[in-house]
């Protein structure tokens, strides 16, 4: 009597929803469709620049050996490059010198 009952006309609070119009659903659909596209390609991407940098990497340490010194080097030369750059590293020699020093030894390398 005093407390009206929802009508057909009316609606409930339950019974409509703003999903349930295509107006609404038509956009949402949309935005989920290309979200889940860019994720796809980004997540694609991301491998094969990795791929592409793993491979990089592995090449330019296929050309040169263990340490970074190049497969046919002298391992005189390699102990003496290593000496060098520690002493670099101690404060031992300044960094013009250390240059002087690789240089020298590249020389000495090539007779």
């Amino acid at each position: 009597m005093g407390q009206q009952q929802p009508t057909q006309e009316q609606g409930s609070s339950l019974g409509t929803s703003a999903w349930t119009q295509p107006s609404i659903i038509v956009p949402v659909v949309l935005f989920v469709v290309i979200l889940v596209a860019f994720i796809i390609y980004a997540l694609n991407n991301s491998n094969r620049r990795n791929t592409e940098r793993i491979h990089r990497i592995k090449s330019q340490a296929n050309s040169r050996g263990r340490g970074g010194q190049e497969l046919n080097a002298n391992p005189k030369l390699a102990k003496e490059k290593k000496r060098i750059r520690q002493m670099l590293l101690n404060g031992e020699i300044s960094e013009e010198t250390y240059h002087e020093l690789l240089m020298d030894l590249e020389e000495d390398e090539k007779e």
